[in-house]
């Protein structure tokens, strides 16, 4: 048999076993146990192969991670942090951050979460060994120490009030220090957090299987006994499952099939913007991409509206910075040279471009791939060759982000819901996606915005910095956004508690059902 043959029967037999499970139960609940609420989601998931907080790659990775593991620090629907894991925080002086911990938790295994958890947590991202995905946002840590059992003190080089929001995603996800020792390099495939779902199985390319945490401290969450998520490697057989009532939400329908979801009797489609963004990144120490005039030519050639109308069917929108227009912190007057051939050949005349072929590697999932070939047909008219190379999520870390083999990358950017961690960690010296790690391209100007944003205390100030940033990158050509996605979430009707955070990221514990 051929392996498009063997694939195709693995997809039938997927889509099989989907459909009798939703036949087996009645609204969502499994033949046996009436009462049970379970929901199943559709994922297109084709390179996911860690659930380590601390050392994963994809942001599609935090559709698990949100649901097994609780951050010290959340944002709410308007954008303002909260507590979490920890209850309050306190600079005691422009240097020093005590977080005062949530009392009573406990870890999936029965570990108690604790200060010295959170320290272990802390010091395992910081420790170079360890070759954590967010150690660069430790950078400025001097030290970190508990003060009692549910305080902990962390101690910058420099004032940086912005450093609570780093607490808000991978880097404030606590792991259970037992479950870490006893599992080793196994902790990625068999996760253990203090979130509201216990991880019962994985089944890499298949699905995953949360049930919930019955010692979930917030009380009223989750509201679902148990989420299914099944693991796509393309677009079509998980539209198919959302089409035969197998599934009960799909986030990032394809445009071609909106028209299908708005009109169906049982799904309601959203289409909410989000901070999560498809861009263009450049290995800005690799010759001949590290010319500022041949970065300037490849944003001319690149016809982004076109991109928007061809591969996203126009659910999206575009924004000169790597955050959405309407944030916070995106001036409303920036604005982006706009699509311009004849332009992009005159900045090419005045390139050191030679007719090299640029190589890019590029995430495998279907929609960036497409998004892709139209960026090399665009290049290709204005005279730029490109070579195109999908790679799963592991080998461009170790193949583009560590060793610098490409001269860019087409990828997605999950986003963080604070500015100074979006731009710190893509372009900001020692950022955990700047080329080649672990301390990337070195900008000074980029260096200065950065530190007047993360050390004001007023949210004016942290603008004014950000903006100037924003400017400076769209000068240099830095990296390019492409664009920022929409929702596009098929949501079963009878499903309740969904929220389109414009963070963009689905929390499964407000998920329940009528």
């Amino acid at each position: 048999m051929t392996r498009n043959g063997m694939g195709m029967r693995l997809v039938h037999g997927l889509l099989a076993v989907l459909a009798a499970a939703a036949l087996s139960g009645s609204a969502g609940t499994d033949a046996g146990a009436a009462t049970e609420v379970h929901i199943r989601i559709a994922a297109v998931e084709p390179n996911i192969q860690n659930y380590d907080p601390h050392k994963g790659f994809s942001g599609l990775e935090h559709r698990v991670l949100y649901a097994v593991f609780d951050q010290l620090v959340r944002f709410d629907a308007r954008g303002t942090m909260v507590p979490g894991l920890a209850e309050r925080w306190e600079w005691t002086d422009p240097r020093t951050l005590v977080l005062t911990l949530r009392r009573g938790v406990r870890f999936h295994d029965g570990t108690p979460f604790n200060a010295d958890a959170v320290v272990f947590n802390f010091r395992r991202i910081m420790d170079p060994r360890q070759n954590s995905i967010v150690r660069g946002e430790w950078r400025d840590v001097e030290a970190v120490e508990a003060i009692d059992d549910s305080r902990v003190k962390i101690v910058l080089r420099q004032p940086q009030p912005a450093f609570i929001a780093v607490l808000s995603d991978r880097s404030g996800m606590m792991v259970s220090p037992t479950a870490v020792a006893r599992l080793g390099d196994e902790f990625g495939r068999r996760p253990v957090g203090a979130g509201p779902f216990i991880l019962r199985q994985w089944v890499p390319g298949s699905h995953v299987t949360l049930v919930r945490n019955p010692a979930y401290w917030e009380t009223g969450y989750p509201k679902a006994d148990r989420i299914t998520i099944y693991q796509f490697r393309a677009e079509e057989p998980a539209v198919r499952a959302l089409k035969t009532g197998a599934v009960d939400f799909m986030q990032g329908v394809p445009a071609k099939d909106v028209p299908w979801v708005r009109a169906s009797r049982d799904f309601t489609f959203v289409d909410a913007p989000t901070i999560s963004v498809l861009v263009m990144s450049f290995n800005l120490t690799k010759t001949p991409v590290d010319d500022v005039n041949l970065r300037r030519a490849i944003r001319a050639a690149i016809d982004r509206r076109a991109i928007l109308r061809v591969v996203y069917g126009n659910i999206g929108h575009l924004s000169p910075s790597i955050l959405p227009r309407g944030f916070w912190s995106v001036s409303p007057t920036l604005v982006s040279p706009p699509y311009d051939p004849a332009r992009a050949r005159q900045y090419l005349s005045q390139s050191k471009y030679a007719g090299e072929t640029l190589s890019l590697v590029v995430s495998p999932d279907d929609y960036i791939v497409r998004a892709s070939q139209l960026v090399q047909q665009f290049l290709g008219d204005a005279g730029i060759k490109v070579e195109i190379t999908p790679l799963p999520g592991p080998e461009q870390l170790a193949r583009f982000f560590t060793r610098g083999e490409f001269h860019g990358r087409i990828g997605g950017w999950s986003g963080r819901p604070d500015p100074h961690v979006n731009y710190f960690a893509i372009i900001g010296c020692g950022g955990s996606f700047n080329v080649p790690r672990p301390r990337g391209y070195c900008d000074p100007r980029v260096g200065e915005y950065l530190e007047q944003g993360a050390s004001a205390a007023e949210r004016s100030q942290r603008q004014q910095a950000y903006a100037g940033l924003d400017r400076y990158i769209i000068d240099q050509v830095l990296y390019i956004p492409l664009v920022h996605d929409s929702w596009a979430a098929a949501v079963r009707k009878t499903l309740t508690g969904f929220q389109p955070y414009v963070f963009g990221k689905p929390i499964y514990k407000e998920l329940g059902r009528q």
